[in-house]
């Protein structure tokens, strides 16, 4: 998307469907804030409410958060298939892997696959028509799965998210390969996905707000992704994860920053969603 000069920002919520906190975080910040799209967990608890809101809401764009890890220790959710279907995505407590490490180690392509396509089904079924994919904890980003998440976004007609193509995955791994060559397939392949994703790159004294008027002003032309998670403040929140506080914080950047909005327009920076890549 990379016609006539334009500086375009997708403005994404991840983790719809995560918790009763998190649809209403996302749904502020879809209807009173400046985000742009979602994308739903559909093995969580709270994802057919997360469906069911987007199904009242048809000019929002909704994709599926492809999830195979459960990462918090006090919260957990199980694979959409039967363990006897795909036993390597199911760890010794009879849920996710808590890491998305976790998942190559154990679990087959065909398992992955399997798994992917049975979130797609499930959430159509429930009246969901998804906008694009992407991916929980970047699982399908590793090499023994990036076949598969690319087949499937071709299989499905549908964009998807890429990592930027200026970062390795996994970021931390020693000697991790970039993934130019998996921007390269995609390309080849016909799929459509956003040119940057401004994903990496805050500064530790910079907080989320700061950040986003950074990436805004340096914004380079063609379509970047910036996602968030936003929730609302509540004792289930709370309950869940320690890192609750940034969450609150996504949904305030997205809602209420004036100086974000200020530099959208003064930019002329065009919100988009993945239903614009399309």
């Amino acid at each position: 998307m990379n016609r006539d000069g334009e500086r375009r920002i997708i403005l994404h919520c991840d983790d719809f469907g995560l918790a009763l906190c998190a649809n209403d975080g996302v749904e502020r910040a879809l209807t009173a804030g400046i985000a742009t799209s979602a994308s739903v967990m559909i093995p969580c608890p709270w994802a057919y409410d997360a469906v069911r809101r987007a199904a009242a809401h048809p000019e929002w764009a909704v994709g599926i958060h492809l999830t195979f890890s459960a990462e918090w220790p006090r919260y957990r959710w199980r694979p959409i298939l039967p363990q006897a279907r795909v036993p390597g995505l199911y760890g010794p407590d009879g849920f996710m892997w808590p890491r998305g490490g976790d998942v190559p180690a154990h679990a087959s392509a065909e398992e992955v696959f399997a798994e992917a396509l049975a979130q797609v089904e499930l959430a159509q079924a429930w009246g969901l028509r998804p906008a694009h994919l992407d991916v929980h904890m970047g699982v399908m980003y590793q090499a023994e799965f990036r076949d598969v998440y690319l087949t499937l976004a071709e299989q499905l007609g549908l964009p998807l998210r890429m990592p930027d193509r200026r970062e390795a995955w996994p970021p931390t791994a020693p000697g991790a390969a970039t993934t130019a060559d998996i921007r390269k397939e995609a390309r080849r392949r016909g799929l459509r996905f956003p040119d940057y994703m401004a994903h990496y790159g805050r500064l530790p004294h910079e907080d989320m707000a700061g950040f986003l008027v950074r990436v805004l002003e340096t914004l380079p032309v063609g379509t970047t992704e910036r996602f968030f998670h936003p929730a609302v403040d509540t004792p289930e929140l709370r309950g869940m994860t320690q890192g609750g506080a940034d969450r609150v914080e996504d949904l305030r950047v997205l809602t209420e920053n004036v100086e974000v909005r200020r530099v959208l327009a003064e930019r002329d920076i065009r919100r988009v969603s993945y239903r614009d890549l399309a």
